[in-house]
């Protein structure tokens, strides 16, 4: 073989090999558009909208008692809860309502004194409490049965929506005084944080 037709052959391989690197090359930089298009889309991930939820509604009401009477409680339903002293019946009428009797509180005080006095002598328990969460609206009525001339104390506690205290209402008792069988009361309580409690003598059977 002549070096004239050598010289030519390496000539159009050489020609053959520049131009196959620039296919190459454009081939590559084809990929690398490609992954950075994926690699953004990723980046762009559409997420889910969440949604506030709405904030529970903690309102509640609190009856606590100290004393040797029993509590039963009437919702505007009529629904029960507490002890019925006439019955001798316990009721739980109300949707996730507590009764509850404890110990005596250990205070000094002359009126929780009087009480511990009559708790001796009727060996009755005189912590009791009342609570409903979620209270509907309306008339509540709270009635006292078996010893009612005993001392007490009671308090009467509305919550609103956010569990800060809307309304208040306390009485105390003293020994041999003559008091209602049944106490009313409004719930949602006034705008003024005033809980009206008012004496009734109402049959609620």
């Amino acid at each position: 073989m002549s070096k004239t037709l050598l010289v030519l052959i390496t000539l159009v391989l050489c020609a053959c090999g520049q131009q196959a690197g620039p296919k190459q090359t454009q081939a590559g930089e084809r990929k690398s558009q490609t992954r950075a298009a994926v690699t953004a889309q990723k980046g762009h991930i559409v997420q889910p909208a969440v949604k506030v939820g709405k904030r529970g509604d903690a309102s509640s009401v609190l009856i606590s008692f100290h004393g040797c009477a029993d509590l039963l409680l009437i919702d505007p339903r009529g629904r029960k809860l507490g002890y019925d002293a006439d019955g001798q019946k316990n009721y739980l009428g109300i949707e996730c309502g507590i009764y509850d009797e404890g110990n005596p509180i250990d205070d000094e005080d002359d009126q929780k004194q009087e009480v511990k006095a009559a708790e001796k002598q009727s060996e009755c328990i005189v912590d009791k409490t009342v609570q409903v969460p979620n209270p509907i609206s309306g008339t509540y009525t709270l009635k006292m049965g078996g010893q009612t001339r005993t001392a007490f104390n009671l308090e009467i506690t509305s919550y609103g929506p956010d569990s800060k205290a809307n309304g208040h209402y306390a009485l105390s008792q003293l020994v041999g005084s003559t008091l209602p069988l049944n106490y009313q009361f409004q719930l949602p309580p006034s705008s003024d944080a005033r809980l009206e409690v008012k004496d009734s003598a109402q049959n609620t059977d």
